[in-house]
């Protein structure tokens, strides 16, 4: 079939101006000075063969001269006393956690001549086995980070007298614990058991001290959920490798969701097909497409706004409830439930079920 669509490169074309006609005839529209390139006079003033060479002979000298510079000498001065476990040219290892995210993967930091320059997974750590994300991986720039603060920052400048900074904080918690005032220590969720026990010994000092953590993501929903189903303020421990049936609902636990690289870990030993095992299921609910989308074996698309209703219908199917037309969904009957009704156990629930959420949680209006 032939393709009647025309385009055109401006107004000047589609008008069909007599000027941009002409120019369209010349292939090279602006005119090449050639005359007076080529022409007698401009070869004596212009490029002529002295000129040439003086223009040479200098480029020549000038690369010369800048050779023969002398730079600032330095030397590699050895240890009067070397250190027993430094040797130059040779990479230490050390094991430490990763503090990049909450999750605190165990990591192993290669080390040369006391600067970290590598961080990869420890295969030792029962979170990451040897594994690592690209967060973790990229954490390693933010300790030669130029921008970094070298100092305490102190009423919106950086000093460099520790001992001033020292004895005024000092001062200042002595008032306001005199007073019985409010001192809080925020930070970010802190796995150390060392730095656990030092904020633990000041509270013992300064009564009134309280400890809050604030995390850049935070799973503080999960922790409520789970408080107010289950009585624990926790986040559960998922066992991908013991699932026989996955069902997520916008949770990519494979890109970004809690720990991503020990579910990642779990998920895959239980993805390889073997004699007298049975390879798990995974089905994808999501409004955006994710890592773990891209993985499931099948992925239903869904609004955002749907999250609640569809999450709830596919639970109620589950425990062979009939109560869908309670809920204010259109059709629900058309809801790709299909699939999850084939991996049902007798009991009407899935056999290992890392999601269990009761239809409350999930819809807190109770004006259905």
């Amino acid at each position: 079939m032939s393709n009647n669509i025309k385009y055109w490169k401006g107004e000047e074309e589609l008008a069909k101006d007599p000027a941009f006609l002409a120019a369209r005839k010349n292939e090279f529209p602006d005119a090449l000075p050639l005359d007076e390139v080529l022409g007698e006079e401009g070869v004596e003033l212009n490029s002529n063969r002295r000129d040439f060479l003086k223009f040479f002979g200098f480029s020549v000298t000038a690369v010369a001269l800048a050779a023969c510079y002398k730079t600032k000498v330095r030397h590699a001065v050895p240890y009067l006393v070397k250190p027993e476990d430094v040797t130059p040219g040779v990479a230490s290892y050390y094991s430490s956690t990763c503090g990049a995210c909450s999750t605190a993967c165990g990591v192993e930091v290669k080390v040369r001549e006391g600067r970290p320059i590598k961080v990869d997974g420890n295969p030792r750590s029962a979170i990451s086995k040897g594994g690592l994300c690209a967060t973790g991986q990229a954490s390693i720039l933010s300790l030669y980070d130029t921008e970094r603060l070298a100092n305490p920052l102190a009423n919106g400048a950086e000093s460099a007298d520790w001992t001033k900074i020292d004895q005024a904080v000092s001062a200042k918690l002595k008032q306001i614990d005199q007073a019985k005032g409010r001192i809080v220590i925020l930070s970010q969720t802190i796995h150390s058991p060392s730095t656990l026990k030092a904020i633990a010994d000041f509270k013992t000092k300064f009564t009134t001290a309280e400890h809050l953590t604030y995390d850049a993501i935070s799973y503080s929903g999960i922790i409520t959920a789970n408080s107010e189903d289950f009585g624990k303020a926790v986040i559960p421990a998922y066992k991908f490798e013991n699932a026989e049936l996955i069902v997520s609902f916008g949770a990519d636990f494979l890109g970004s969701w809690i720990s991503p690289v020990e579910y990642t870990k779990a998920y895959v030993s239980n993805r390889i097909p073997a004699a007298g095992k049975t390879m798990s299921k995974h089905i994808q609910f999501e409004s955006n497409l994710s890592m773990t989308g891209t993985n499931a074996d099948e992925r239903f698309p869904m609004k955002a706004s749907k999250n609640c209703c569809t999450s709830a219908v596919c639970i109620i199917t589950w425990q062979k409830k009939q109560v869908i037309n309670r809920f204010r969904c259109p059709n629900p009957e058309n809801w790709p439930v299909t699939a999850l009704k084939k991996q049902q156990s007798s009991c009407g629930m899935p056999k290992v079920n890392p999601w269990l959420f009761r239809v409350q949680t999930i819809l807190p209006h109770k004006n259905w």
